[in-house]
């Protein structure tokens, strides 16, 4: 069978991740699957096994800018990438969008067999105020009874609640090859890792809000940060930004103190799962999706979302009780080992009919 999964980039970032691993997981059962992408579009991940197909978006007449009437429409994703998107879907058998804008594109297509898979409550991503998020609303309405699938039961209720049905839900995984305990020197003693993002929803704000508030109790606190400096932070504490391998990540996690996580909201949120793998201790908000899995006081600390001082008291707990850290590390590394690729990838195999 023919399968595409239509995406605008191959950027990092965790959905992109799980989406070539899905790929790839479908073309080692015999399938032909291709990885949908614009031209000059980002593709740092690049498949394994499925292949990376491009296509050209509509040009102007000097071949390079969008047309601004079609930006004008759609702002966020605009129709010169979707229109021809669409018309590449044509040549499959099967088409599986990922967000709203490809939702569109797979619905513009004379492709009948298509699923969505929704990573995220992704009307989060976008203003109300944008054609976007209205696509979004929509898009989840026009696929097929079971033809939506989700990664969390928070995630399921929401769609549940917008599609009139409860849509299947695949086990979430990660890469137990690559994310496991390393061994060997690292940062110093007291020092937290974190992922830095500009998303409002990933409540940066709260963690240095809560960092400031830690460093009274260890003043020689640091922490390191996987992706981007924000510049609208300035912390008092040092902060060290790297965008590591998968590998590298993995040593960061088992060198780290704490990992730290304090979005308002994740579909799921594999880097806590990623770090308990690695046998380090977690400290998160309750962000929805990881409800699947953490568990607070058992395997993570938990804070709620909209209290940073909560968040700071449990990080300082996380650093200084050597009793509740070695339950978190113990249990932490239990329940990781329940989450694997294989598990994610015959669920979904199952759902699609692959």
């Amino acid at each position: 069978m023919r399968i595409a999964f239509p995406v605008f980039s191959l950027g990092q970032s965790g959905g992109v991740k799980m989406l070539v691993r899905l790929a790839d997981s479908l073309a080692a059962r015999g399938h032909e699957v291709v990885m949908l992408v614009p031209e000059r579009a980002r593709m740092d991940l690049m498949p394994k096994l499925a292949k990376a197909r491009t296509f050209s978006p509509i040009a102007s007449l000097d071949g390079h800018k969008p047309i601004p009437l079609f930006d004008a429409l759609l702002p966020g994703k605009s129709l010169n990438i979707i229109y021809p998107m669409a018309r590449c879907l044509n040549d499959y058998d099967m088409a599986i969008a990922n967000l709203g804008p490809t939702a569109l594109a797979v619905k513009m297509s004379s492709c009948q067999n298509s699923y969505y898979f929704v990573q995220h409550d992704e009307t989060l991503f976008f203003s109300r105020l944008g054609i976007d998020y209205w696509i979004t609303r929509w898009s989840y309405k026009v696929f097929a009874l079971g033809h939506v699938i989700t990664t969390s039961c928070w995630l399921r209720d929401v769609l549940a609640k917008r599609i009139g049905y409860e849509p299947p839900r695949i086990p979430i995984g990660i890469d137990h090859e690559v994310f496991y305990p390393r061994m060997g020197s690292g940062p110093p003693k007291d020092t937290v890792l974190f992922f830095s993002r500009s998303e409002k929803w990933r409540g940066m704000n709260t963690f240095f809000k809560a960092m400031e508030r830690v460093r009274l109790t260890f003043p020689d606190i640091e922490a390191i940060g996987i992706g981007n400096r924000n510049p609208q932070f300035n912390p008092s504490f040092p902060v060290q930004y790297l965008k590591p391998s998968d590998d590298q990540l993995a040593e960061l996690y088992s060198s780290a103190s704490l990992f730290v996580l304090t979005s308002v909201a994740e579909g799921f949120a594999a880097p806590p799962l990623e770090a308990m793998a690695c046998g380090t201790p977690v400290v998160l908000t309750d962000c929805l999706g990881a409800r699947d899995f953490a568990v607070d006081g058992f395997n993570c600390l938990m804070a709620p979302a909209d209290s940073w001082e909560m968040v700071a008291k449990q990080i300082v707990r996380g650093l200084s009780n050597v009793m509740v850290r070695d339950k978190l590390i113990h249990n932490g590394l239990l329940t990781s080992q329940t989450r694997t690729f294989d598990r994610m990838e015959e669920a979904f195999a199952r759902i699609i009919g692959g």
